[in-house]
């Protein structure tokens, strides 16, 4: 693990030469308890050498993505610094390419950094966020960062190859992101804030652009439906895409697109253009493209069906009609959808509410198809406001 962690830092450092005490500190990782410092490279020595290296846009995409998806390694290692300077080496990447998008005639090493740092951080972060490494704020942060970006490149049109790249692998991120977060159900987003998200999503396939910039924009909108698409990790998805009982319009939302009401309509015009162009576009690239698109997205919804559920019927798959073994109108249904849709980012002022809640659920003989774990996950905001509403015993 160390010789590799080293060889990736200092080959990034080869082709960007880029001043960073990040890469440095990486390109001198040392697993805890383990000898294996010899890579036949130092830090230095690339100082020395760099003049001879070939800058590769996409050579340098891939050793970010590799030294992205080693953050779980390093987990299991014990290297909970590497892991956070990983975090930092990319996220900052993307900060510094937003500012440089304005100069149509500047393709710096860090807009090439930045692309592979746009599709790997929401496995970083996703990742960083289950094992409590990142807060919420981080992730709604990186998220403007995405939409900063995104901003800026669909401003700033250039020409630059460089650029386009980087336009694709922010929508394909930005769309991963967004279904971790809603996914996690551990932050509420603004309503118009996502659907402005997804717009430009929209706006980039429709408009005049270079085809995989095209792929893009239809990768983002189905990654951020929770299709995988764009992600490097497989996650594992809840089985239900619907909240019990709830058909209610909020100008929040904490759940998935597929499971809100507020989207319904914006979704379903997104897959009706997207069924056009695979249907009957005049360009054929595009019309492969968005079939991808929505094979992605068929295959999500097909593997989000319960064992002994039959699947030949796409209507059912697609609307999330499953079986429930609770009735919406019940009160265990109606509970259930309540804690679903709970805003649970604010300040706790409905504690007792949500402990009254959870008792009354604990006595339900059978519980709703939900994502439990989401919920528990929400709940567990309220960790350092519940002794007051627990029985003496168990505070200790």
């Amino acid at each position: 693990l160390g010789k590799i962690i080293r060889i990736l830092s200092l080959t990034l450092f080869q082709l960007t030469e880029i001043s960073s005490d990040t890469l440095e500190s990486l390109s001198q990782y040392m697993p805890p308890g383990v000898d294996d410092c010899y890579t036949g490279m130092t830090f230095e020595s690339m100082l020395k050498s760099s003049d001879d290296a070939v800058e590769d846009l996409w050579g340098i995409a891939g050793l970010v993505l590799g030294l992205g998806t080693s953050v779980t390694a390093l987990f299991r290692a014990g290297s909970y610094d590497a892991m956070g300077n990983i975090k930092l080496l990319c996220t900052s990447s993307i900060a510094e390419a937003a500012s440089l998008v304005p100069d149509s005639r500047s393709e710096s090493v860090h807009i090439k950094l930045s692309i592979g740092s746009c599709l790997v951080l929401p496995t970083v972060s996703s990742f960083c966020r289950r094992v409590e490494m990142m807060h919420d704020t981080e992730l709604d942060d990186l998220l403007s960062s995405y939409e900063d970006l995104i901003s800026k490149l669909l401003q700033y049109r250039t020409p630059s190859i460089c650029f386009q790249n980087l336009l694709m692998a922010a929508c394909i991120g930005a769309g991963s992101l967004l279904a971790f977060i809603l996914d996690e159900g551990v932050l509420s987003l603004d309503v118009q804030r996502v659907k402005g998200l997804l717009e430009s999503f929209k706006s980039i396939y429709t408009s005049p652009n270079p085809h995989f910039v095209h792929l893009g924009g239809l990768v983002g909108v189905v990654s951020a439906m929770g299709a995988d698409a764009g992600s490097l990790i497989h996650r594992y998805n809840s089985m239900t895409t619907q909240a019990v009982g709830h058909k209610k319009e909020s100008s929040s939302v904490n759940v998935p697109l597929l499971s809100s009401p507020s989207f319904e309509k914006d979704l379903i015009v997104l897959m009706q253009d997207m069924f056009l162009l695979a249907q009957n576009s005049d360009d054929n690239q595009l019309q492969a493209y968005a079939a991808w698109a929505m094979s992605f997205l068929r295959h999500h919804l097909w593997s989000r069906v319960p064992d002994g559920t039959s699947a030949s019927n796409g209507n059912e798959v697609s609307s999330g009609s499953f079986h429930h073994s609770v009735s919406n109108n019940s009160t265990v249904g109606m509970l259930s959808s309540w804690l679903m849709q709970l805003d649970y980012s604010k300040i706790p002022s409905n504690v007792e509410t949500v402990a009254a809640v959870l008792r009354c659920l604990s006595h339900a003989p059978r519980l709703p198809i939900l994502d439990w774990g989401a919920v528990v996950r929400r709940c567990m905001r309220y960790e350092g406001y519940a002794a007051d509403f627990l029985p003496p015993k168990f505070v200790s």
